[in-house]
């Protein structure tokens, strides 16, 4: 398959492009420099320089037509500059599709990236993919972005699905690197006071493997929202306390959030990835945070010094 992967050399992206090529298929990856462009090259994906925030500049018709599958891993960091950003990126992508591919040939799958704040708070109940989570439960700030998916799924041009990965860890960190840095320095970690004591976790290979499946299959898929978490119930205390206990910092406290993200990190909910194992056979394979603590610890450690950190 021809697969289009929008930021190729981020956190999620780089690992779903890297295991996209394993697997046989022909990588185009979204960047914005030339020195991105070579990792990637590096790493046998065609590279496609550009800006997010341009849509209209690098999803030229003569790439669309010819694609299987475009998948969207733009992080957060990114969004944060123009919440607009997603939505003129899709409206465009959508316009190129229409007017670029045959009328008899299938529609082309896109693979949206959300989070597992759309699963919104709940105190009492284990949530799966397969749970409709009521709109006024959710976080303000999420909102806008839930009635974007929403406006995904229901798109007539093209063939979607949603994948909402929840905290990233592995090699070099994600939102662990937060933590991780504190306890490298000796510092005292502090992490956000709130009501979570949950954390939904996701391996970054296991999250790659997810979107692989998804792309394979996403013709027989569309429609539905994946969660991207292991199967793992791990606290935030267990977390922080092993980190400590590992890394010689001086101990941890928290701290009240300064802004909705933050807010959002502490947000109580036990997901299960019901869907990813049922329709895509799907299976999580790496250890949690808690359980191989050290070794991601010192792989982001390493990352850090070698420069090879996202």
């Amino acid at each position: 398959m021809r697969v289009l992967v929008i930021g190729a050399t981020g956190f999620i992206g780089l690992p779903v492009s890297q295991a996209l090529v394993r697997t046989g298929h022909i990588v185009y990856g979204l960047t914005r420099t030339a020195e991105k462009a070579k990792q990637l090259q590096a790493e046998e994906v065609i590279p496609v320089i550009g800006e997010y925030m341009e849509p209209s500049k690098w999803l030229i018709p003569s790439l669309i037509a010819t694609l299987d599958v475009v998948i969207n891993a733009v992080g957060s960091e990114v969004r944060s500059k123009d919440p607009f950003a997603d939505r003129r990126v899709f409206q465009v992508l959508t316009e190129v599709a229409q007017q670029s591919r045959p009328s008899y040939a299938p529609k082309l799958n896109y693979i949206l990236t959300s989070g597992t704040l759309l699963y919104g708070p709940d105190h009492k109940e284990i949530v799966t993919d397969t749970t409709s989570t009521p709109v006024e439960k959710l976080l303000d700030f999420v909102k806008p972005f839930h009635e974007f998916e929403q406006e995904v799924l229901h798109d007539t041009i093209l063939n979607t699905l949603i994948i909402r990965p929840g905290l990233v860890y592995g090699r070099s960190g994600s939102l662990t690197a937060r933590l991780f840095s504190q306890a490298k320095a000796g510092e005292t970690i502090k992490w956000f006071r709130g009501p979570s004591g949950v954390v939904n976790a996701v391996h970054t290979d296991d999250l790659a493997n997810l979107y692989v499946l998804a792309t394979e299959k996403a013709q027989l898929v569309g429609g539905n929202i994946f969660a991207g978490v292991n199967d793992a119930s791990e606290s935030t205390e267990d977390i922080l306390r092993s980190l400590v206990s590992i890394s010689g910092a001086k101990g941890y406290e928290y701290v009240d959030p300064s802004n909705p993200f933050e807010h959002g990190v502490t947000t109580w909910v036990t997901i299960r990835p019901y869907l990813g194992r049922t329709l895509l056979g799907w299976r999580p394979v790496k250890a949690s945070i808690v359980d191989h603590l050290q070794i991601y610890f010192d792989a982001w450690k390493a990352s850090v010094e070698t420069g090879s950190s996202q």
